[in-house]
Formats: C-alpha cells, structure tokens, sequence
C-alpha cells in the first residue's frame, strides 16, 4: 500500500532491526483463478482502490498518530465492534467493491439505441470519476445514466459506490435495493448491501446478505473477505480464521487482511501461527507500528515479557510518544504495566512520559 510520507515525519530511526528467525508463508495465488471476467474487473479495481486510496472506506487507521487508537470506528458506526481485541488492531472493515462501468444487461427489449450508448457514456464516465476518486461527480454522472435508462441496474450499483464513499449510506441501501430488483440472482448486489447494513450495525443483515451472495457465487472472494471482517468484528475468531485465510490467497498485498488474520488466530490461541503472519507482514511493511505491538500482545499471552518488551522497543521507533502510549494501554498489556522492567523501557524511551495507569 502506498504510504504517505507525512505520517511516520516524527519517528525515530530503528536502531536494530526486527529478528530475522521466522517462517514466510507463500500465499501469492495467481488472480487467474478468478473464473467470470466482471468478477476479475471488480477484484483488480478493489486491489487499485485499496493501494491507491488506503481503503477508502469508514474505518481508517492508518493515520495513528493524529487519531485515538481507541476510535477505531468513524462516527455513524455501531460502537458495539468496539471490542478490546480491536485496541490492538486495524479493525475490520469492508472491502469496497463495484462493477465496472462497462458492463450492463443489454438484452432488455424496447431501447432505442441511441439512449443506450448515451447511457452508457455516462456511465463510462461515472467509472472514471470513481477511479479518479471524484465520488460526487461519480455520482452525479450516474444519476444522469439512470435518468436516461431508469431500469440500469449497473448504473445503480456505480451510484452505490459513489454513495458509500461520501458517507450516504442509506443512499447506497436505496439503490442497491432497486439494483436487487432488477438483477435479483447477482451476487454483487446482495455484497455490496450486506457491507453497507455492516456499517449501520445490522450485523445479523449483513451476515444473511454475505450469505445469500456466497450462495449465488460460492467463490466470490470479496463476499468471503467481508463475512470473515464480519465473524472478527462480532467475536466468532475460529470462523474469522477460516475466511480471512482463504481471503489472503486472493489479496495476498493487503496487510490489514493479514494483521486482522493474526489477531483472530491469537484469540483462538494459535499463537504461532499468528506470529509467522506477523513477521511477514514486519518484513514486508516494517514501519507501521501496530505489528510489532501485536507480537508484543502474542508473547504477553505467554507471559514471556522480556521477548514482549523488545517487540514494543522495536515498535517504538515507528510511532510518536502519543501513539506509543495509546498502543501500550492496551489492556492485553495489564500485567506488564506493573512490572518495574517496563516502566524503565518507557522512561528510557520516552524520557518525561506519563506513567500509565495500572487499572
């Protein structure tokens, strides 16, 4: 994922590089395996739109040293996902899908022609302004598809999209609803709406709609990645496991994919193989804090807090002493915060910082 390179402007130099001793773990599979060319559209312009606008979706953490770390969720999200795991983590989010602007169902009898290409020109130019990540022209370039030819069921779902981005949820649901209608047996529709109930809390919706979607198309990975960000989010880690695994083998580049992975086989114990999805990511994308923390979490679960410590130490040189101390109140990090050892880190990283309380 491309990095801004105004986040990490007041971190320190790493002094000693992360252990090397870790097992990488192959997960590079081909996208061929993809079998429909719309569904290989919609999974190649996902990976783009996550690369390029950092999921642009409702939860961001990539910025952690001018957010909470407590404040996983934007305003509007249900403060329920707000689980103690997810102190430690990028939270589960939704992978934001749509369909490209030049597919449609030509087959309906009674158009003229001539509407139909100028429908689809802006529809096409719908599809360039979400590229672009103009969602308001997106949107308005849509709607002006779906005021030619009312019965677009692809220009619905290219005005979700544009919807979702700005925020207009219950907007997204109408259109989505309407697509539904018109196209009941395809899969994106009933994805997409399933993200959108996610994000109002409407988890038992959502998960019934993620299904329904899996039924029409039982290897539709972003259905399967967004179900496993659902399992994650509501605490059911073994099933969280299971997709989000199966998820990696199609967005392989997607560290929050791996990460939120790690975090739902530590809670189910599988402490190793949490760390070997830690350490690929560290060695992939060695400057985003929450890493090192996370495999500070796994051998705290141990209670082996010196090798704990040095993973914190290590995560320090990547994160301000406000974010450092958002990431170390965690409470998986209770009982270090009492032993004397941890305070001399802190003291001696970060000379003057507040000692955290105990509680």
């Amino acid at each position: 994922m491309d990095r801004n390179p105004d986040i990490y402007s007041d971190r320190k130099k790493p002094e000693h590089e992360p252990p090397k001793s870790y097992t990488r773990v192959d997960m590079n599979v081909s996208p061929a395996e993809m079998r429909a060319r719309a569904w290989r559209s919609t999974f190649l312009f996902t990976t783009l739109m996550l690369v390029l606008l950092g999921l642009a979706s409702w939860i961001i953490m990539r910025h952690e040293d001018r957010r909470d770390v407590d404040e996983d969720l934007e305003e509007g999200a249900p403060s329920a996902l707000q689980e103690r795991v997810h102190r430690r983590t990028v939270m589960p989010e939704t992978v934001p899908e749509w369909e490209p602007a030049d597919y449609t169902d030509m087959s309906q009898p009674g158009l003229d022609p001539a509407k139909i290409a100028q429908a689809m020109g802006e529809l096409r130019m719908a599809g360039q302004y979400v590229h672009a990540g103009e969602f308001e022209k997106a949107q308005v370039r849509a709607q002006k598809a779906l005021g030619i030819w009312p019965d677009m069921a692809g220009a619905l779902r290219v005005l979700a999209f544009a919807y979702t981005q700005q925020g207009k949820v219950d907007q997204a649901i109408r259109a989505l609803e309407r697509a539904k209608q018109l196209e009941p047996f395809n899969a994106i529709n009933y994805s997409m709406l399933a993200a959108c109930h996610m994000h109002k809390g409407r988890m038992t919706t959502a998960e019934d709609m993620f299904r329904t979607a899996l039924d029409i198309q039982p290897d539709y990975p972003v259905a399967r990645l967004n179900l496993g960000m659902l399992y994650l989010a509501t605490g059911r880690y073994e099933q969280a496991a299971e997709y989000l695994e199966d998820s990696i083998e199609h967005f392989p580049h997607l560290h929050k994919i791996r990460n939120n992975l790690a975090v739902a086989l530590l809670r189910i114990g599988a402490l190793q193989d949490a760390r070997e999805h830690l350490h690929l990511l560290i060695h992939t994308d060695p400057h985003t804090p929450a890493w090192y923390f996370n495999m500070a979490i796994t051998y705290t679960e141990e209670r082996d807090f010196e090798e704990a410590m040095e993973w914190i130490r290590l995560g320090a040189n990547y994160c301000s002493p406000i974010t450092f101390q958002r990431f170390i109140s965690d409470p998986d990090f209770h009982e270090l915060r009492q032993l004397n050892l941890f305070r001399e880190l802190i003291q001696g990283l970060y000379p003057g910082l507040p000692v955290l309380p105990e509680g």
